[in-house]
């Protein structure tokens, strides 16, 4: 199962994720799987990738998600604090 796969079948799930909180990456999507992945509304990346560009779009996810969490702090990805959990 390919990441497009899982993302759609999240999307016709029960996942309560909303799918624009999702990212695909990839080293050479074919046309058709670019449009799915449009379609799907989920964040796309392409190679080459740009860390700093997807570790800033995991932050803002993050803060998103535990925004609506009391007692939670931040995990800053840019750092690499997510390795030391």
């Amino acid at each position: 199962m390919n990441g497009l796969t899982l993302l759609a079948r999240q999307a016709r799930g029960a996942c309560k994720v909303p799918m624009e909180m999702k990212a695909v990456l990839s080293g050479d999507f074919a046309p058709d799987e670019l449009a799915q992945a449009e379609e799907l509304g989920c964040k796309i990346y392409h190679k080459p990738y740009d860390l700093d560009e997807i570790f800033d779009w995991l932050n803002q996810q993050e803060s998103v998600s535990l925004s609506h969490e009391s007692g939670s702090e931040n995990i800053d990805f840019s750092q690499g604090d997510f390795f030391d959990q």
